[in-house]
């Protein structure tokens, strides 16, 4: 289980709310295979996948929290994002604001093996070694040769076939 507490206006704690949390709330994870309909409220999806004899959850390898979003990589090597997106760090293809963990579904065949969240951009490492990264790229921090958002990872071709140990990303920087 993971918990999350603390500012939570943009749904970065991943409890299911858009509100600060002064306590420990737990992060709501879809389990695999089950698809919850938006429309139900939080309080009916938690009991649906509390009511799942057998759900399987995510096993928690590595969190990284960035500038109002959160990243979360699985032992499976899956990406969940949530939180902020308005500049399209959550790599899901829009800029809608998550209040749950969603499932980055760009890396199907690709064993990610590291992730780094910033102020403004989010960072992947897969284990080929190649980088990827998303969200707002005003100073060049997403390596992509562009200042511009991107609301998805893209391949950073500038780093080639190098041999990446580890990643960081900052406030509007990355290494």
């Amino acid at each position: 289980e993971l918990y999350a507490w603390g500012a939570g206006l943009y749904g970065e704690c991943g409890s299911g709310s858009f509100a600060h949390s002064n306590a420990p709330k737990l992060v709501i994870f879809q389990p695999k295979g089950m698809i919850l309909d938006p429309s139900e409220s939080i309080e009916s999806q938690l009991k649906m996948t509390a009511s799942v004899p057998g759900a399987e959850l995510p096993q928690i390898k590595e969190i990284s929290a960035g500038g109002h979003h959160s990243m979360v990589l699985s032992e499976e090597g899956q990406l969940y994002t949530f939180g902020y997106s308005a500049h399209g760090k959550l790599g899901l293809h829009n800029t809608v604001n998550q209040c749950t963990p969603q499932l980055v579904r760009d890396f199907k065949g690709k064993q990610i093996v590291q992730i780094a969240a910033g102020w403004n951009p989010s960072v992947i490492l897969t284990a080929r070694g190649d980088l990827y990264a998303c969200g707002h790229g005003g100073s060049g921090q997403l390596g992509l040769g562009e200042t511009e958002i991107m609301p998805n990872f893209t391949f950073i071709a500038a780093t080639g076939p190098k041999d990446i140990k580890k990643i960081y990303a900052g406030g509007n920087h990355t290494w």
